[in-house]
């Protein structure tokens, strides 16, 4: 939408603005029409008292779509030919905005984007740059946290590794899907890192546990996954479908996010017990055996 503020709208310097853009805005591509107050005359009365006593003579129900009561404000409406993702509709609007600069206002008449998709758009766009900020910040205090709780630089490695790929994947899976990204789909990172990590956690505490008490290397991480293991799953479930009820929401971008969300805690409860697993085994047969041998040769 077009916002047009002004004294009155009713003269034909303003109407006749409101058909320039018009005619500017349908050669924007993927627009298909553009309505308005003006768009209700053809040709526009040339005199004030004329145009007002056509426009006092329109319906109140399709006068109303177009002016408010007192005529200081009127909408120009856009129609598109289809769904946008967050990159078209910025394009679009730029475009839209362009024409705007390029046609000359009558007087101190306004016209302005306006609506929900301007809305959207400006907060996808603030969103977008300040994601990066906010994913790094979240693995800052993360690594912290795990290097107070673990006290171990392989654990941080092993505790961050499946939560990453998780994140890789999840996002992978909504390019995939044809997913567009929106203000709620830009938190999936951060969500995952802050619900994945705690898998992780559980799942390497548990295995210290059971190593300090003198437990061998595969009964241990057996031990892990039938408890912490199930404990994670059943958790992911839950979970999973509490962000699946968000599909009776009417929005797409709650059902995209919903969507994403479930299939990240999936992906992250298969990845969790396997990777920090496989990467024990790998640690302890491997590595140290290659440390030990080195000290050994030294």
């Amino acid at each position: 939408m077009i916002l047009v503020q002004a004294d009155d709208i009713r003269t034909p310097e303003v109407l006749g603005t409101m058909a320039e853009i018009k005619e500017g805005v349908e050669n924007v591509p993927r627009v298909v029409a553009v309505t308005s107050i003006a768009s209700l005359f053809n040709p526009v009365p040339g005199e004030k008292r004329e145009l007002k006593r056509k426009i006092a003579a329109l319906p109140f129900d399709l006068r109303r779509q177009y002016v408010t009561n007192d005529y200081t404000k009127g909408l120009m409406l856009i129609k598109i030919d289809g769904k946008m993702d967050g990159n078209e509709l910025v394009v679009l609007l730029e475009e839209i905005r362009d024409v705007l600069d390029s046609v000359e206002m009558p007087g101190d008449v306004v016209f302005v984007s306006a609506g929900m998709d301007v809305v959207s758009s400006q907060i996808e766009e603030i969103m977008d740059k300040d994601k990066v900020q906010s994913v790094l910040l979240s693995l800052a205090l993360v690594i912290i946290l795990l290097f107070i709780a673990l006290r171990s630089f392989m654990g941080i490695i092993l505790a961050l590794l499946p939560v990453i790929l998780t994140i890789i994947f999840a996002m992978g899976t909504m390019g995939f899907l044809g997913i567009p990204e929106g203000f709620l789909t830009l938190m999936i990172p951060t969500l995952l890192l802050g619900l994945g990590i705690d898998y992780s956690i559980h799942f390497i505490t548990r295995y210290k546990e059971e190593r300090e008490r003198g437990e061998k290397l595969e009964d241990a991480l057996r031990i892990t996954s039938s408890t912490v293991g199930v404990s994670i799953a059943l958790t992911t479930i839950t979970t999973t479908l509490g962000f699946l009820a968000l599909l009776t929401v009417t929005l797409i971008p709650v059902q995209d996010f919903s969507k994403i969300a479930a299939i990240g805690l999936i992906i992250c409860m298969i990845f969790v017990p396997v990777i920090i697993s496989v990467g024990l085994l790998f640690h302890e047969r491997v590595i140290r055996r290659a440390l030990s041998f080195f000290s050994w040769r030294t």
